[in-house]
Order: C-alpha cells, then sequence, then structure tokens
C-alpha cells in the first residue's frame, strides 16, 4: 500500500510539465536532457547504467537495476548563446537587390528551464513498471522583428510531450529486456514576416505595384501558423551483463508521425489587400506532418576499479526523415508554404567517467560529439544547426538511504554555420551564426521507499 501511494504521488505531479516550454540542445531539434546525473557524465553509457529513474526513457531495461520505489525529478536551466552576423543579405535582384534593412548582428535565442520526472517500481522479484513525461524534442528561435531574416524567420515554436509508461523483466542473471509505449503530443508555431512589396512587383508588376506604395521593405505584412497532434509510438531495449563490473545496453525507440492541424493568420497591410483577390494570403485552416525520427543507442559501462567506471554511448537518429516542411491552408486558392530540409542521418558519440566514494559523494564528467544533420545548403534560420561538441561536469550526494542529490553542468561549443538562403520572395539571408554556445544548469532530486 505504501509503495502504491507513493507511486500514485509521483503520477500526481507530473502534469505541470506539460505547460513548459522546451528548447532543441541535442543536434537537430532533439533534447536529451532528461536527467543531472546523465548530463554530468555526457549522457555516456545511457542505455547501460540503469542507475536512476531515468532509464525509463534511455533504456527501460534498465529498470530492473532498481528496487522497491524510485522516483526523480529534475530541472535543467538552459541558457544558449546564439549571434547571427549579417553579410550581405538583400532583396530579390531582379527587384533591385537593396540590402535587406536591419541590424547587423541578431540574437536569436532565450533562457528556458525544461523539466522531466520518471517513476519506477518493483512489481515482485523480477518485474518492474515504470513512467515518464519529458520532452524528446523541442526548438525556440526567436527574433526581432526588424532583423534582415525575418522573411524566413521570426519565431520558431516546437513543444513534444512525451508519457512513457514501460515495463521490464529480469530473465537471468545476466540479461533483462524492457518495452515501453509513447503518448506523445506536439504543438508547434512557425511565424515570419512578407515582403507584400516584393511579392506585388514580382506578380502584378510595376504600374500596379509603384502607385500604391508596394515597392520591397515598404508594405512588410505576416504569417503566423499553429497546429498541434497527439499520436504514439514505442521503444525497447535489452541490457546485458556479460561479466561482474560490465553491463551493455541497446535501445531502440521508434518514430512517431504527427500531422498537425490548426491556423495560419495573415496580417495584410491596407495597400497590399490587392494580392488577396486571388484567394492568396487570406487566412484559414493549416496542416503539416512531421515524423519525429527513430534512434538506436548502443552503450557500456565498465567498472576500472572499485571507485572508477568508465562509460561510453554512440546514438544513432534518423534524421533523413525530415526532408521538407510543408504547411497546407485552407484558404480560396488552398495555398502551401513548404521549405525543402533535406537532413542527413546523424551520429552522437560520448565518453565519461565516473568515481564514487562508495558512501555520501559520487563524481563524474564526460565529453560528446554531436554530429549535425544540417547542410550549409539547406540550413535555414529556424534551426541555424552546426557540429557541437559537449564538455560536462556533475556530482551526487547521498543525503540518507531515502534521498539523493544530483548536479551537473555542460558547456557546448557550436561550430560557426554559415546560411546562404532563398526566401519566397526571392530575397537572400546571408550570414553566419558565429561564436554559438550553449550553458546547461541541471539540478535533480531522487527518491527511495
Amino acid at each position: 500500500m505504501k509503495r502504491s501511494i507513493a507511486f500514485a504521488a509521483i503520477l500526481s505531479v507530473m502534469a505541470p510539465i506539460a505547460t513548459l516550454p522546451s528548447v532543441s540542445r541535442a543536434a537537430g531539434f532533439a533534447v536529451i536532457e532528461n536527467s543531472a546525473k546523465g548530463l554530468g557524465r555526457a549522457f555516456a553509457g545511457g542505455a547501460a547504467v540503469g542507475d536512476d529513474a531515468s532509464t525509463v526513457y534511455f533504456n527501460p531495461a534498465g529498470m530492473t537495476a532498481l528496487n522497491g520505489v524510485e522516483a526523480m525529478g529534475a530541472f535543467h536551466v538552459i541558457a544558449p548563446n546564439l549571434e547571427f552576423t549579417n553579410q550581405g543579405s538583400r532583396v530579390n535582384p531582379l527587384l533591385g537587390g537593396a540590402a535587406l534593412t536591419g541590424p547587423g548582428e541578431t540574437s536569436g535565442a532565450n533562457p528556458l528551464t525544461v523539466p522531466n520526472m520518471f517513476g519506477v517500481i518493483s512489481v515482485g522479484e523480477d518485474w518492474r513498471l515504470g513512467i515518464g513525461m519529458n520532452a524528446p524534442f523541442g526548438l525556440v528561435t526567436e527574433y526581432a522583428n526588424n532583423w534582415p531574416g525575418r522573411y524566413q524567420a521570426l519565431k520558431s515554436d516546437l513543444v513534444t510531450i512525451n508519457v512513457n509508461p514501460s515495463a521490464a523483466y529480469r530473465v537471468n542473471d545476466w540479461l533483462s529486456v524492457g518495452a515501453g509505449f509513447n503518448i506523445q503530443y506536439i504543438e508547434a508555431e512557425l511565424s515570419q514576416a512578407i515582403d507584400f512589396g516584393s511579392a506585388c512587383l514580382a506578380t502584378l508588376g510595376a504600374g500596379v505595384c509603384v502607385p500604391r506604395g508596394l515597392l520591397p521593405q515598404a508594405a512588410d505584412g505576416s504569417v503566423n501558423i499553429e497546429g498541434d497532434d497527439t499520436s504514439f509510438g514505442y521503444n525497447a531495449g535489452i541490457a546485458v551483463t556479460p561479466m561482474d563490473g560490465t553491463r551493455i545496453g541497446l535501445h531502440y525507440r521508434s518514430k512517431i508521425s504527427h500531422t498537425l492541424e490548426g491556423r495560419a493568420a495573415f496580417t495584410v497591410p491596407a495597400n497590399a489587400t490587392i494580392l488577396t483577390a486571388a484567394g492568396s494570403f487570406r487566412s484559414g485552416a493549416a496542416t503539416a506532418k512531421v515524423a519525429m525520427p527513430e534512434t538506436i543507442s548502443a552503450s557500456v559501462r565498465q567498472q576500472l576499479t572499485k571507485n572508477i567506471a568508465g562509460l561510453a554511448d554512440a546514438t544513432f537518429t534518423r534524421w533523413s526523415r525530415f526532408e521538407v516542411l510543408t504547411v497546407q491552408i485552407q484558404n480560396a486558392a488552398n495555398q502551401v508554404i513548404s521549405q525543402p530540409e533535406n537532413w542527413s542521418n546523424a551520429w552522437r558519440y560520448s565518453a565519461g567517467l565516473e568515481y564514487d566514494s562508495l558512501e555520501k559523494w559520487a563524481l563524474r564528467t564526460g565529453v560528446a560529439f554531436d554530429e549535425t544533420p544540417v547542410s550549409t545548403a539547406f540550413r535555414t534560420p529556424r534551426v541555424p544547426d552546426a557540429n557541437r561538441i559537449w564538455m560536462s561536469l556533475g556530482g551526487t550526494y547521498r543525503w540518507n538511504d531515502t534521498l539523493s542529490l544530483d548536479a551537473g553542468y555542460t558547456h557546448i561549443w557550436i561550430a560557426d554555420a554559415r546560411i546562404n538562403q532563398i526566401g519566397a520572395t526571392g530575397d537572400s539571408l546571408i550570414g553566419t551564426f558565429k561564436d554559438s554556445s550553449i550553458d546547461i544548469f541541471s539540478f535533480q532530486a531522487n527518491i527511495r521507499f
């Protein structure tokens, strides 16, 4: 009864996660921050360790290493530095090619807090049940309304909330298996400015547009697209202990396909309403399809001495599913907004060390290389991604047999990201995201009954 009450309490406090925003910190728009303990070792060994309840996410088979009722709650303070330097962005050359106005340097990121919670309960000697709530994918970039890339992106906000009930079974002393069911909610908002002056000149000509003051950058409007969806997926893994001190984990997380439904809202300046006569640029219902990609992780934890363990991980993400972002708008023109993405599959590699005093303290560190799925030819300001290098530190303090506390810190260096993208009206955004970086501070409480 005590365990049942405790587990119910864990579930009751998970709901607030769904109200908070997420931000992409791994490559692409993946969010790997699901454990302060894991952050301290750059998530090396994630599918093998099974040392806290976040194993529900990293590999449910790891739950068999936990006993009784174990719950954890973590929050991650994420402070990105994302600075764009304009290097000759211009209007469509066929329409004069004037420089796009706006500041020479622009920031596109703000600090955010991301929480997650997980719980595991023993059911007999060999069975474990678990549940987690986290945000496995997310993205927030937001630029000033007057920045040079406003015709390609203003705000990009994608949030996922994933509820993951799981079960694990210890087959024998060296093999455990686990699987989970995923209920995933996604919500997205995309906005950008529209250069109605350039759009008019390109379609109706100077004789119609100039008398109305419809010139490039002189008649800006905007579009804001919002939508959401709930869909389903699964994950499964195994944990193997081939010899004392060695633990290997393999974990697969399926793709989850979403069809977002919502609305596209256009703002059209009064002198540009002539462009809506044919049905375009009118607000209406909107739909978009997107797939959250599948991942495969292989991890190992090796005890090196009585107090020191080495950890490693390789994770593959099938980002090639993200080929094009297409939004269909149900207005009189059945308007379609489409952006080629052509992402590539990518790997993340990490390695770490952990020192455990076997009493009150444990210390850990890790490094990682996070490969970007984005090529320079298709990089956009919505996801100005590039290769990343992680350096992480962390520690655990065991308060008593019931409560332990974890903290972790990571600094991420992001390679310079060059952009040369042509927008819908032929404008060119040319520049570089230079000296970008991310600092992450994570805190976690673990409770055992």
